[in-house]
């Protein structure tokens, strides 16, 4: 929008329009504008509306106010294209001021688009109630439109960036060794076998609920329905389902952590070492008076063992 200074030097330019979008929407405060304007205009001298001075920034809020009333009401392309250059400097430095706040740069002349497309979209949602009525409405639509531009720039900004980590990352599938893909394959199957343990683990605690709790966790957490056809099918109040639900979530998980305290508690190498124990035993003194009984062989009594 133009400075409120140089207003007053569009006067002439602005009456001839203004008349004929005052005929075109029969605004019966445009008309009232208007014959100030032309005093104004003949004059130069400010004249008063509703008994205060008509200054430069406040013709251009109740003439803005009106523009928008009659687009809204009839949609005309003059009062729109008069709204346009009557905001549109004032529209730009307030999106520039804003977007000095930001480390990346937009065009502030493409948000000043999308403010105005904006305005030329949501006529319905404004109310010429006050005379500032659009200079509020219109501010609140150019902090939205210059949030959304951010955003969107600074997430099409973070996408840029993964995708250039991604591609700078060496391929290391091709240069991969022997040995690196067989601890892959082993680490794999480990992790295939300690989930399926786990699932294990989880369906033996699931048994152990009672018909109505593993009828509850089956309908909200297998068949993702909602809490009210639980409800439904199981005759109870939604207070009690969700004790129910939540009793048999905490039966689960204690079972769950019981199983894994034993499996911690468990470690391989004492079995690894008391097997070789066993072996080394063996190989050292022959075989033992069990083996050799269940192999038919004749055993002198144990008296006379020495």
């Amino acid at each position: 929008m133009t400075p409120p200074s140089s207003l007053p030097h569009l006067l002439p330019g602005l009456l001839g329009r203004l008349r004929s979008l005052e005929s075109e929407c029969g605004d019966a405060v445009l008309a009232s504008l208007l014959e100030l304007m032309q005093d104004w205009a003949e004059t130069g001298i400010l004249p008063e509306w509703e008994g205060q001075p008509l200054d430069a920034e406040r013709l251009r809020d109740l003439l803005s106010t009106r523009l928008m009333e009659c687009f809204r009401l009839t949609g005309s392309a003059m009062a729109f294209g008069l709204l346009y250059e009557l905001n549109r400097r004032i529209f730009l430095a307030a999106i520039s001021s804003r977007l000095r706040k930001f480390y990346f740069a937009l065009d502030p002349q493409d948000v000043l688009q999308e403010v105005f497309f904006n305005i030329y979209r949501y006529p319905h949602k404004f109310q010429a109630d006050k005379e500032k009525a659009f200079r509020y409405w219109a501010s609140m639509i150019v902090r939205n439109t210059v949030y959304k531009s951010t955003r969107d720039k600074d997430r099409q900004l973070s996408h840029e960036q993964e995708d250039e980590e991604i591609d700078a990352r060496p391929d290391q599938g091709h240069r991969c060794n022997p040995l690196g893909h067989a601890i892959h394959r082993e680490s794999q199957r480990f992790c295939d076998t300690a989930y399926s343990l786990y699932l294990q683990l989880y369906i033996s605690a699931y048994e152990q609920l009672s018909a109505r709790e593993r009828q509850a966790l089956h309908i909200v957490e297998v068949e993702g329905r909602p809490y009210k056809d639980a409800v439904q099918e199981l005759g109870v109040r939604l207070e009690n389902l969700k004790m129910v639900i939540f009793r048999a979530r905490k039966k689960i998980m204690r079972s769950l952590a019981h199983a894994m305290s034993s499996v911690d508690s468990w470690r391989p190498e004492m079995v690894a070492r008391s097997s070789l124990g066993r072996r080394s035993e063996s190989q050292r003194f022959g075989p033992s008076r069990n083996a050799r009984a269940e192999a038919g062989l004749n055993l002198p009594p144990a008296s006379s063992q020495g």
